[in-house]
């Protein structure tokens, strides 16, 4: 297998930018922010491409079939276009996007551009760079939380990648979850809608604990390439847009300009897709009015060191809410089977047993402290 193509210079004006973080954390926000900008073409959605790629290896398992490559191609052209995660997991074979009238043409162009190296990764860009040419763009947006976990991955791919992190208070990023999860009840008859509930259970302890894993990732990854990883934080961004974000546009390469801040509002929490425009903060501290103390309790305490050091204080908990924690954990205790069989689903095997070695990592050191 050929080896990575070397780093491009830090002034290439095709470096893609990922927006990665913690699920909740600003991420479509800071993404409709960098969207807005008129070089750039973005997904519909989040792709979860490098995070499913145990599940890609197992539907197209062999790329040097012109076939298969075509399906792959075909795939995440439709993924990139619509952002459906149900695209992913029912892909069948000879599968051929929709609302392209020019798609064997386009599959043609992009295998060309992939040449000999015919990477997983190496198929994902050169998709992307394809569409984003089409769109008459000179660089290419994705947003996908997870891919927090795979910047290794996707550097190895796309050498030339920015990552521009958001990272919340987890506190409210519980109290959007929660009520993401009561938004959700009834509203699971579609494939799309099942598998995204999925991913919206709630369990203060094990959210918290993600959110620990997602921060240590991202800091981990910004210390091996600190020239690629750029972390900003929700509430600076709703407190001061102008400056945060033109921040990001420096790091990314992009020219900031304020119409980028006329974003259409949309919280994913309650699924409001309103008119609604501009920047809002009122959801800092949403979590004060919406988390149980026993729920803040659980939080704080797993959470610790890593929420001091993003710079939240704590607050004090009451003697009262403890007996509550306790109940807490234990519930998400007899959770975890079914947490686990819902990450099974979303990515399968290996997916699965990366989860359980992180979790046994940060559990270990939560015993420890």
């Amino acid at each position: 297998m050929s080896q990575p193509p070397p780093l491009p210079r830090e002034d290439d004006p095709f470096a893609p930018v990922f927006v990665v973080g913690y699920m909740h954390s600003g991420t479509t926000l800071l993404h409709n922010m960098l969207a807005a900008h008129p070089s750039v073409f973005a997904a519909a959605d989040e792709t979860r491409f490098f995070g499913y790629l145990p599940l890609i290896t197992e539907l197209y398992p062999d790329l040097g079939d012109d076939g298969t490559l075509a399906d792959l191609i075909a795939m995440v052209m439709d993924l990139i276009a619509h952002g459906d995660p149900a695209r992913l997991r029912a892909a069948p074979r000879r599968y051929r996007p929709a609302g392209y009238d020019d798609a064997g043409d386009a599959i043609a162009a992009v295998i060309d551009a992939i040449g000999p190296d015919r990477r997983y990764g190496m198929v994902f860009r050169r998709t992307f760079e394809h569409l984003a040419r089409r769109a008459g763009k000179t660089r290419w947006l994705e947003k996908t939380p997870q891919h927090v976990f795979t910047i290794d991955d996707i550097l190895r791919d796309i050498p030339g990648a920015r990552f521009v992190e958001i990272v919340r208070d987890p506190r409210d990023i519980l109290a959007s979850k929660k009520k993401r999860k009561q938004a959700m009840r009834g509203r699971v008859a579609t494939q799309a809608d099942q598998i995204k509930a999925l991913e919206r259970v709630y369990e203060p302890l094990w959210e918290s604990l993600e959110w620990r894993l997602a921060l240590r990732a991202g800091q981990q990854a910004a210390a091996r390439y600190p020239d690629r990883v750029h972390s900003l934080r929700y509430e600076d961004l709703v407190a001061d847009p102008e400056r945060v974000l033109a921040a990001a546009c420096a790091f990314a390469g992009l020219d900031f300009s304020p119409d980028m801040l006329d974003v259409r509002w949309w919280n994913t929490a309650e699924g409001d897709r309103s008119g609604r425009t501009g920047v809002v903060s009122d959801a800092v501290g949403r979590w004060q009015r919406s988390l149980s103390a026993p729920e803040v309790a659980v939080c704080q305490r797993v959470t610790g060191a890593q929420l001091r050091r993003a710079g939240y204080p704590v607050v004090p908990v009451p003697a009262r809410a403890w007996p509550g924690a306790l109940g807490l954990a234990i519930r998400a205790g007899f959770g975890l089977i079914d947490r686990l069989i819902r990450r099974w689903r979303l990515g399968g095997t290996p997916f699965l047993k990366n989860t359980l070695k992180n979790y046994a990592r940060e559990l270990r050191k939560l015993v420890r402290g």
